[in-house]
């Protein structure tokens, strides 16, 4: 039943006339798994992620990377309390999953939700080995200059990131059942589209 209504959802996506009416919500809801949230973001090419956030000001959120990024999904963090992060610049992070071996990192600080956002830190992920940590592990805790910068707990992080996979097999197979939107003006349109502007 979820899966028919986010199906939905997501043919709203392609109705020019739901924008018309005003419908400009960036984030559509898939399902909610404890405390985290799992949804799509249109503003980056229809990806799913998961959200949670923390006592302490704590924003975590882990979701997939638009087509064509260096990085195919992303993890990213924001404190209240971290006013000083440059927008563009570079933080080299150590991320630790219970007692694991550490990952190193390199985060940019980014701008989520536009000019009035939050500043996070944003990291690029590459490794199934980091999202199968992410989901086996009771907690995850950053570092910055060899100072832990937040410690946080991953409880409930199974089964969110078994839904945020789901979410994200719903969203693909719905835009690949889609037929392909040509534009008859476009050069590339082939003739046979019956174009009189066409030469």
């Amino acid at each position: 039943m979820r899966t028919a209504i986010f199906a939905f959802f997501l043919a709203l996506l392609c109705d020019t006339s739901a924008h018309a009416a005003g419908d400009n919500s960036d984030t559509i809801l898939w399902t909610e798994v404890g405390s985290w949230t799992v949804a799509l973001d249109k503003t980056v090419g229809n990806k799913c992620f998961i959200v949670t956030s923390f006592e302490g000001g704590y924003v975590l959120r882990l979701g997939f990377s638009q087509d064509g990024a260096v990085n195919p999904a992303y993890m990213a963090i924001a404190s209240v309390d971290w006013k000083s992060l440059d927008v563009g610049k570079d933080y080299e992070l150590s991320i630790q999953f219970d007692r694991n071996s550490p990952w190193t990192a390199t985060a940019t600080a980014v701008m989520f939700g536009g000019e009035d956002g939050t500043v996070a830190l944003s990291i690029g992920l590459d490794k199934i080995a980091f999202f199968e940590e992410f989901a086996r592990k009771l907690g995850v805790r950053l570092f910055y200059q060899n100072k832990q910068i937040a410690h946080l707990s991953l409880r409930g992080s199974s089964r969110a990131i078994v839904e945020l996979m789901n979410c994200q097999k719903t969203v693909n197979e719905y835009l690949a059942s889609q037929p392909e939107q040509r534009d008859p003006f476009d050069d590339a349109t082939p003739k046979k589209a019956k174009d009189p502007f066409a030469t």
